[in-house]
């Protein structure tokens, strides 16, 4: 089974929520950064055919991600849709006004990321747990 991995790629704590989960994320800034390489703190959740709380959908599918950051006062959801084969790995790197996916293949057509309504952003927001970051 494959898996989607989200990575912070900010200077900050971020809490990441897939699919108002029961429970985020707490994923911590770059624990190590170099001149040639750095190295994320990362959440991985189980791609399934159909998204489900802490699950990635594939096929196409409606992905809700839900971010805070300790950087910031307000929060983002971003809407994640992907028409790569399920049995690929996908990554996503959360920057601090967007996220960038790519499969296993380094490939980032097939994936399509996007700010989601104020209506489901809020929507969202007000079903995830705290954020104690």
């Amino acid at each position: 089974m494959a898996n989607a991995f989200f990575l912070n790629a900010t200077p900050y704590i971020i809490a990441v929520n897939l699919n108002t989960s029961l429970q985020n994320q707490i994923l911590a800034p770059p624990i190590a950064v170099a001149p040639e390489s750095a190295i994320l703190a990362a959440w991985q959740a189980p791609i399934t055919a159909r998204p489900f709380q802490g699950q990635f959908g594939g096929d196409n599918s409606q992905n809700l991600m839900l971010v805070i950051s300790e950087g910031s006062s307000s929060y983002m959801v971003w809407d994640i849709h992907s028409s790569v084969p399920v049995v690929l790995d996908l990554y996503f790197y959360i920057l601090g006004d967007q996220v960038v996916g790519m499969d296993a293949t380094g490939w980032t057509g097939g994936i399509v990321v996007s700010g989601a309504s104020k209506v489901v952003a809020t929507q969202v927001f007000m079903r995830a747990p705290p954020a104690a970051l």
